[in-house]
């Protein structure tokens, strides 16, 4: 077994009469406590194979798409009776990839460091992704997500099976708002003079975890 240990951030909620900001499916005000909770520490029953695993993004514009990988750093889950309990994991963001364009092919290179710059990711600055989970209900992961470090609660559809003693836990693409984490770079949310030129706030996650 795997010691995997993880703290619970605190949460501060901030309501401000001179502006609402829109809110997605994925995440419900309810869940956001205004709290600190204790560290807790927690046996993993079992590990994320990094290798095995992946997790996939895509982001979109008018003029069309890009999508890539983030790598699994580490992570664990708990896993008992056939039931999955709780579970943390690691992303390494300074390792993201972009597929659809040739590693050859210098818009590449641009969009990596781009997406690695501060306009995005700031991966100098900022890593790693967390994203912790404390309950399961209703075939969804309900916990967190600190990125850029900012924390918001998440809800994840999933599904989970088990063979020869190794997991999969699956989440087909869901949706997060990069503007919740401070990402603005060309957000018509907060930017008016864009035109076509914007980028959605909006980018789809998904992935596919093998635990053992």
């Amino acid at each position: 077994m795997k010691k995997i240990f993880f703290s619970m951030l605190t949460i501060v909620l901030f309501i401000t009469a001179c502006k609402t900001e829109k809110k997605q499916d994925l995440t419900s005000q309810s869940d956001v406590k205004n709290t600190v909770e204790q560290e807790e520490a927690f046996d993993a029953t079992h590990a994320a194979d990094a290798a095995a695993s992946i997790v996939t993004w895509k982001g979109f514009k008018p003029t069309g798409s890009h999508h890539g990988t983030i790598p699994i750093k580490s992570g664990g889950v708990v896993y008992q009776d056939g039931q999955l309990q709780k579970g943390e994991f690691v992303l390494n963001l300074a390792e993201l990839t972009v597929d659809d364009i040739p590693a050859d092919d210098d818009m590449h290179g641009k969009l990596v460091k781009h997406l690695k710059s501060e306009d995005f990711f700031d991966t100098n600055t900022y890593p790693e992704a967390v994203f912790v989970f404390g309950r399961v209900e209703d075939g969804k992961l309900l916990g967190r997500l600190t990125l850029k470090n900012k924390v918001k609660p998440l809800s994840i559809p999933f599904t989970v099976s088990e063979a020869d003693g190794v997991l999969t836990l699956k989440a087909e693409a869901f949706k997060l708002d990069r503007t919740d984490y401070g990402i603005r770079y060309k957000s018509k949310k907060f930017f008016d003079n864009l035109k076509d030129k914007f980028i959605d706030d909006e980018f789809e996650v998904s992935f596919e975890v093998k635990l053992k």
